[in-house]
């Protein structure tokens, strides 16, 4: 007897309603011959097909979510990239340099800015930063100048340990702002401070070790040894920990926004004073938790490095894993004869462009140092990227009902969107990247896709713009001319 042939290819409603209708038709002939909308017999049909379309687009769907560059959830991209010891970034926080003003006469004594001072914009939904380190306004002196880096300074106290191995306990505040966090037990007769690890493969039993790991909601956990990889805290010990949360381009504040003192400096008679606060420069470096989008491109890359520098691709990979950093080139002698034999350029661009914050600086210098460690004999320079301004002119015509302020937004927040260092395209690669040229059709495209634009005429550029090997293009002056509607 012949197997029945089966369609695999039937599952959409419609087709799988049609294969049903075909069966019944050829097995039923002489008892099933009613196949009107409005009888019983149809309204099964119909609801088997529904049923049978959503069972086979749940199959589909979760078959692709094991794969790394078909993944959707950002839970399952998660898991997947633990497979290969990758860790999605979650937020940086932005930093600044903020100003305390005495705001009577100078004093004679010394006025505390301790550490940790809060302070934030204006608003019903302001954003806070503080202090990361103290200060003193001498006596005689109105002001000093003290960094100040977004976010919370929190204090939580967990449930008390139960003894078990793999104690797991979520932070109650999120976003955790990575490395921030001291994790203490106490027994009511001394307090230990645990440290951090990225896995307990290396753990003694005696070791107090935790690993952090923050779920696809953003909230974080820490875990605990089993007693035979890391150490379990006793049965009763109470389970303390001080974080910082935040982080996100909402820290990107402007200048002169950080106007509000959350709490009253004094001077060091523990006298308060009078005083005002404000930002000297637009606060930067501030970034969203790492994208799934992003993370299904990096993540295969990080599989050739094999957690050391010793290529360009291994600079320019590693480099892209500190937050805070979107793009990065390497040069070596290879590529520029003007360098030495042991030296590397590395050329960087931090998120939204521009210049790479002295912090965000500090932290790639540190990950190459400890965490991906090139040659001893090598010498590594760190650079901000050379960028070419891209100034685009245009002449639009506006579709009907489409009025000026929203057309020249569209047109803004597309061409953004299109310079985004971190935009990717269809195949998964960057939008704007070191050496890729800008071609004229590329603009035009974006720009006649708006539902507001009728056509346009790009004036500037003329034609292409050529970007150097070594050079990255970044939106300039965007100017429009309206040449009313159609």
């Amino acid at each position: 007897m012949a197997l029945p042939r089966i369609d695999y290819t039937s599952k959409s409603y419609e087709s799988i309603r049609d294969s049903l209708i075909d069966y019944l038709q050829v097995n039923y002939a002489g008892l099933w011959t009613d196949f009107n909308s409005d009888t019983l017999g149809t309204a099964l049909i119909d609801l088997l097909s529904y049923v049978g379309a959503v069972l086979a687009y749940n199959l589909d769907f979760f078959a692709n979510e094991a794969f790394i560059d078909r993944a959707r959830l950002r839970k399952n991209v998660i898991s997947l990239c633990k497979l290969i010891s990758y860790e999605l970034s979650s937020g940086v926080a932005a930093t600044t340099t903020c100003r305390f003003t005495l705001t009577d006469a100078p004093l004679a004594s010394h006025v505390l800015v301790p550490i940790n001072f809060r302070i934030s914009t204006k608003g019903q939904d302001p954003v806070f930063f503080e202090t990361t380190e103290s200060g003193v306004i001498l006596g005689g002196e109105s002001y000093i100048d003290i960094a100040c880096q977004e976010g919370k300074t929190l204090r939580d106290q967990f449930a008390n340990a139960t003894g078990t191995a793999n104690q797991r306990y979520a932070l109650r505040f999120s976003p955790l702002i990575d490395g921030t966090q001291t994790i203490w037990t106490d027994d009511g007769v001394s307090s230990t401070e645990w440290t951090e690890v990225k896995s307990f493969l290396e753990s003694l039993p005696t070791d107090k070790h935790y690993i952090v790991e923050t779920d696809e909601d953003g909230i974080s956990w820490i875990t605990f040894g089993d007693g035979a990889t890391g150490a379990k805290p006793n049965d009763g010990d109470t389970i303390y920990g001080i974080y910082r949360v935040g982080g996100g381009i909402r820290g990107n504040v402007e200048v002169d926004t950080l106007v509000n003192l959350e709490g009253v400096l004094k001077d060091v008679n523990d006298n308060a004073v009078n005083a005002s606060v404000t930002n000297l420069e637009a606060a930067a470096g501030g970034e969203d938790a790492e994208s799934i989008e992003t993370a299904r491109s990096q993540a295969p890359k990080q599989l050739r490095t094999s957690f050391r520098s010793i290529t360009n691709e291994d600079f320019e990979t590693n480099a892209i894993q500190v937050p805070g950093i979107v793009r990065a080139l390497a040069l070596s002698h290879n590529e520029d004869d003007t360098l030495s034999e042991n030296e590397c350029y590395l050329y960087l661009v931090p998120t939204g462009g521009g210049d790479v914050s002295e912090t965000v600086m500090d932290a790639v210098e540190t990950w190459f140092e400890e965490e991906r460690p090139y040659p001893i004999t090598l010498v590594v320079h760190y650079f901000i990227a050379n960028y070419v301004p891209v100034d685009i002119s245009i002449d639009v015509w506006r579709r009907t009902g489409f009025t000026l302020p929203i057309t020249t937004s569209d047109i803004q927040d597309a061409l953004e969107v299109f310079f985004d260092y971190e935009g990717l395209n269809g195949k998964g690669e960057p939008n704007i990247d070191f050496g890729r040229d800008i071609h004229i059709s590329e603009l035009y495209n974006i720009l006649q896709d708006l539902d507001c634009v009728d056509h346009v005429i790009i004036t500037i550029p003329t034609g292409d713009v050529t970007v150097g090997n070594t050079y990255i293009a970044a939106l300039g002056t965007v100017s429009i001319t309206d040449r009313g509607s159609e």
